[in-house]
């Protein structure tokens, strides 16, 4: 409903996203066991991927959805390659018996 006074309308909008924001955050939450841990980046590079699916199908923008997936697929990409990067530091100490 418009309003013509412009504080009103400020403030009805606030509210809002106010309840968006509420509701979005109540709507699910990450199931994982208790003793479930990192230990190293493939633990990570799984968990990103139940948070992509979860952004996926979450109820927001789309443009905000884009800018979570961007940031996710980057953090993705970091993972991927600090997986590689300790493979291969394991296959060299393995190499030298360390």
């Amino acid at each position: 409903m418009p309003y013509k006074d412009k504080a009103r309308a400020r403030q009805y909008q606030r509210e809002w996203v106010r309840k968006q924001r509420q509701n979005a955050s109540s709507e699910k939450k990450l199931k994982h066991p208790p003793d479930f841990k990192f230990e190293n980046a493939q633990d990570l590079t799984q968990v990103l991927e139940v948070v992509i699916n979860e952004v996926l199908n979450a109820k927001m923008e789309a443009a905000m959805r884009g800018r979570c997936i961007a940031q996710l697929v980057q953090t993705s990409i970091k993972l991927l390659e600090v997986g590689e990067i300790e493979a291969r530091l394991s296959a060299i100490e393995a190499r030298l018996g360390v």
